[in-house]
């Protein structure tokens, strides 16, 4: 099939290979510390990952234990204002 000639030009969309550079300091230190931390502790990896998993276990429980607290208060104080309301309305 042919071609008709077009009195407009079509439209090409330019394209772009921009790669941005960023240079995140806090990254690389991150990074450094955790080579470093890797290459000491070495066969000591499983040891962290317990201590760390304990930790958070405890620290889970203790959470656990604290929003239980909160919560008997709150249902206490809330029975406490209801038992005032109705005595005091006979």
């Amino acid at each position: 099939m042919l071609k008709l000639p077009s009195l407009f030009k079509p439209v090409y969309y330019k394209r772009y290979t921009y790669k941005p550079r960023y240079y995140d300091e806090e990254k690389e230190k991150r990074e450094e510390r955790r080579k470093e931390l890797e290459n000491t502790q070495g066969s000591d990896r499983k040891s962290f990952r317990e201590f760390a998993r304990s930790k958070w276990a405890k620290e889970r429980k203790t959470q656990q234990k604290q929003s239980n607290t909160r919560l008997v208060t709150i249902i206490l104080v809330l029975l406490a204002v209801t038992y005032f309301i109705f005595r005091g309305s006979f």
